[in-house]
């Protein structure tokens, strides 16, 4: 600005090769790099907030080569809300038991767990604690001779999620008294709902499906799925946005055998 007076301006003469100034003061290079240079002058390193960081100014903390620098162009980095000690995904009796333990947690809501890149489980964290915390899930639909990969996820209090290790395990489950196992289905999540809930469905080879909704009267409610499917993995979607509260019974048939399960929405 035309007419302004700068004051307590220093450069470094070292390293700009310049001796004099009219906008401030040379110091050497170590001058540069020491607190006492700018405190002596007047500076202020615990001035206003910038930015949320406590202080404008700041010096040293390896950063900005020794220079003094702006807070807000080095922001301190944000630790993960938890600490992952272990993450394990192990076969046993036809189930794959998936097990982790935290070192530590901040302000964590819950833990969601992917099976192949979706959602199977939503479990609650333990909030902020620096204490160790162990957790354990069994899935136990899984089809034989399948690889299955599986991701954790934490969801802090404001809604933010963070990925950590996968592992995969391949599971390898035996025929039940010589007969193959041709299909599973897993128990709706989550459940009691609002609105929306997952039935999932797994199926070892290609084979005609025929899901229902029924009332607590026994009324058809709405078809969720009629006709064939390859194998795979599918998640049977219940919207119960246009439903009113109360319970549900979901009916899926595969082949000749029909699987029954209670659902409860809740609004």
């Amino acid at each position: 600005m035309p007419g302004a007076t700068v004051t307590a301006s220093f450069w470094d003469t070292e390293t700009s090769g310049m001796t004099e100034s009219s906008a401030g003061t040379g110091k050497s290079t170590v001058e540069m790099k020491s607190s006492g240079t700018f405190t002596d002058a007047g500076w202020d390193f615990k001035g206003e907030s910038v930015n949320g960081s406590e202080n404008i100014w700041n010096i040293g903390n390896d950063r900005n080569d020794g220079y003094p620098y702006l807070n807000f162009q080095h922001p301190t980095d944000t630790p993960l809300p938890v600490t992952l000690a272990f993450f394990s995904a192990e076969l046993e009796q036809g189930a794959v038991n998936v097990t982790w333990v935290t070192e530590s947690e901040t302000e964590n809501a819950y833990f969601l767990l992917y099976r192949n890149g979706k959602t199977v489980v939503k479990i609650p964290g333990a909030g902020t604690t620096s204490e160790p915390q162990s957790y354990a899930w069994t899935d136990q639909y899984v089809i034989p001779g399948r690889t299955y990969t599986y991701i954790l996820a934490d969801v802090d209090l404001q809604g933010k999620e963070t990925k950590h290790h996968e592992v995969e395990v391949e599971a390898k489950v035996e025929a039940e008294n010589g007969v193959d196992i041709d299909h599973t289905i897993g128990s709706a999540y989550p459940n009691p709902f609002n609105p929306v809930t997952m039935v999932p469905l797994n199926l070892a080879k290609e084979a005609n499906v025929y899901a229902q909704l029924y009332d607590m009267l026994g009324r058809p409610v709405r078809e969720l799925h009629n006709g064939t499917l390859s194998a795979g993995s599918y998640d049977l979607k219940i919207d119960g946005a246009k439903l009113g509260t109360g319970i549900y019974f979901v009916h899926v048939r595969v082949k000749d055998v029909t699987h029954v399960q209670k659902i409860a929405l809740m609004k």
